[in-house]
């Protein structure tokens, strides 16, 4: 937040006091008047008295002008800054602390995620300016102090397993640059995160959206390089992820492009090379069934009463949401991973099965049953492949070999009764 230190030298060497009070309107002159505290909050010199006053005006302010957006981003300025002084000076050696100081991260990413719903047009005004610079400037801190809290056990939401519905805009493609500085290029907290912001960038036609998936992919292939991510099956899927998305972002170009560069090529097909299964065949074999798996250049998801409509018929984002379905219904039990008995897991493969069998019911009722079957199957392969999977499922075993041509071998054999003969 280094640019802030300019607003100290606006307000005067003689503005450690508080400026007289000004009106409340929520207008320029209360966006002065708070990005001046901040400014004098980063001022050397200011004790730690004068800045939780200030903190504490910022604060008031933010909660009078909820809809005010460079007032809530500098709110959240403040928050990280007493935060990390407070981090700094104090080590939190209580549950009681650590609790106030987490609190206090919330209201920061609270006004962070406020700024995308009330995004202002560049100000100035009484001597202050305010720009680009100045909210990603303090986007960078509020992030870096998250994944630092989530690493050490206290995670936010954002940066957890099951995030909450995400967008794909200017305000998460700032968090995702600043999740991927190398400074947490071995932090778990920083792949989930840019794997939530990856998940809803990654199916938008819009080409600037995409810096995410090169971002992530340095993350991924940094974290099997260092000895991060270690089990094989991990560092499969991680590689895997990694060059579908590079092959998404680079669209037909070759590397340097953007903020993929040819050293990260590089390092990925060194990766490769060492780990030459991490990357599906074209005709991968399962069970002794040669499988057609697609490369889903759409990764849209669709719903469920559309996937069998004649305009979705083999279409990417029909196949790929078929895919997920199947996914969706896996489970550590089913794939025998739990300490449960054998019938207990027997049932639950059944119902995974009748939960697969459904699906083409749903097709024979579109009266879609020899095109929508296929479809089946390829959704079926991309999951058994592990091509399509999420994050629930991904370290999950696949069904066994013996289910997997159950299904498919019932459902092929329903084709080809449908096909024309000779």
């Amino acid at each position: 937040m280094r640019d802030w230190l300019k607003f100290a030298v606006l307000a005067g060497v003689a503005a450690i006091a508080a400026p007289p009070a000004l009106a409340f309107d929520c207008g320029p002159d209360r966006i002065v008047t708070v990005a001046r505290n901040f400014g004098m909050m980063m001022q050397p010199g200011t004790s730690g008295d004068q800045i939780n006053g200030l903190a504490t005006e910022i604060k008031m302010d933010a909660g009078r002008c909820p809809e005010t957006g460079w007032i809530r981003i500098i709110a959240a300025g403040a928050e990280i800054q007493t935060l990390n002084r407070d981090d700094e000076l104090y080590p939190a050696d209580t549950n009681e602390m650590k609790a106030v100081r987490f609190e206090r991260l919330g209201r920061a990413i609270d006004h962070v995620i406020a700024f995308r719903d009330n995004k202002p047009e560049d100000f100035q005004h009484g001597g202050i300016q305010l720009r680009y610079d100045e909210w990603s400037g303090i986007v960078e801190p509020v992030v870096h102090t998250m994944l630092r809290y989530a690493d050490a056990g206290q995670v936010h939401p954002l940066a957890s397993d099951t995030p909450p519905p995400m967008t794909c805009d200017y305000v998460t493609s700032a968090m995702a640059t600043n999740a991927s500085n190398f400074r947490f290029t071995r932090s778990p907290a920083a792949l989930r995160l840019l794997t939530s912001i990856a998940d809803v960038c990654r199916p938008l036609p819009d080409r600037h959206r995409w810096n995410v998936l090169a971002q992530r992919a340095t993350t991924l292939v940094q974290q099997v390089k260092q000895g991060v991510i270690t089990e094989p099956h991990r560092i499969r899927w991680a590689l895997r992820e990694a060059h579908q998305d590079t092959r998404q972002y680079l669209d037909g170009r070759e590397a340097p492009v953007g903020v993929w560069f040819e050293s990260r090529e590089k390092d990925l097909n060194e990766l490769l090379e060492q780990y030459p299964d991490s990357l599906i065949p074209e005709t991968p074999i399962v069970e002794g069934i040669a499988v057609s798996v697609r490369a889903f250049a759409d990764k849209t998801e669709i719903p469920r009463a559309d996937w069998f409509r004649p305009e979705q018929i083999g279409k990417d984002a029909a196949v790929y949401s078929i895919a997920l379905a199947i996914n969706g219904a896996w489970t550590d039990l089913a794939a025998g991973i739990t300490d449960a008995d054998t019938e207990t897991v027997g049932k639950d493969r059944v119902r995974f099965m009748n939960h697969f069998r459904a699906i083409e019911a749903e097709a024979d009722a579109a009266g879609q049953g020899k095109a929508g079957r296929e479809m089946i199957l390829e959704a079926l392969a991309a999951f058994q492949t592990g091509v399509v999977r999420t994050r629930e499922t991904a370290e999950l075993p696949p069904p066994p070999g013996w289910m997997y041509s159950v299904m498919h071998t019932v459902t092929q054999r329903k084709i080809d009764e449908e096909a024309p003969p000779g």
